[in-house]
């Protein structure tokens, strides 16, 4: 499946190049070096997975939010990086074995890092902020860094906290309150909660029948 996402990346650079086929090119000349520069480093990933898929899966999942974050900060984000990219955190969180949940415990903790980070500089930028747009934005940071406790113990827990604060998010776009006013903006920033969310509540239901059957095997030992 990578090696087949890998063809058609490289034909979606190549193929407005060629003259003959008369394809429009679909970014501006600056985004095809990004673009470059983008498959360059899926390229070397690609290379990797032959030899480590595990490592090589948490680089494309990292990489997949690390771009969507870096494009929402800079204010470049657009919807075609969304899902155009999304395949590849897919089929980086199917490569992932053996560190599945070290993968999603660091992600978790670099998305909180990011969390804290935007909370603060929200507030440092903006002096005329109203009071239940600070209590909001306060809430959220709040309601995150509890299922960043739980996650370390109870995994499903923790998701369903991320999916709760995910919903809490969409709602300030709803009540154009929290300053988030573009829903995009608000979805680019929520969608890496929203999956890790899920990811941990899969990772906790999957613990669960680790624990029954260990269980059910020692009772038939015994």
């Amino acid at each position: 499946m990578l090696s087949i996402y890998a063809l058609l990346y490289l034909a979606y650079i190549i193929l407005p190049i060629i003259p003959v086929l008369d394809i429009t090119a679909p970014v501006e000349p600056a985004g095809r070096q990004k673009m470059i520069i983008t498959f360059v480093a899926f390229f070397l990933v690609y290379l990797l997975s032959w030899r480590n898929r595990d490592l090589a899966g948490m680089l494309l999942i990292t990489g997949y939010i690390a771009s969507i974050l870096a494009d929402t900060l800079l204010e470049n984000l657009r919807l075609e990086a969304l899902i155009l990219g999304l395949p590849v955190m897919i089929l980086g969180i199917l490569m992932v074995r053996d560190w599945y949940r070290q993968l999603l415990n660091l992600l978790a903790s670099i998305y909180t890092l990011y969390q804290i980070w935007r909370t603060i500089t929200y507030f440092a930028v903006i002096k005329d902020l109203a009071l239940l747009d600070w209590i909001l934005i306060s809430a959220l940071l709040i309601i995150w860094m509890v299922g960043y406790i739980f996650l370390w113990k109870r995994p499903a827990s923790a998701g369903w906290i991320f999916i709760f604060w995910f919903l809490v998010l969409m709602g300030t776009v709803v009540t154009d309150r929290g300053g988030l006013e573009y829903p995009l903006a608000a979805v680019t920033i929520g969608l890496p909660g929203l999956i890790l969310g899920i990811l941990f509540i899969l990772l906790g239901r999957k613990q669960k029948r680790i624990i029954k059957s260990q269980g059910a095997q020692s009772a038939a030992d015994t």
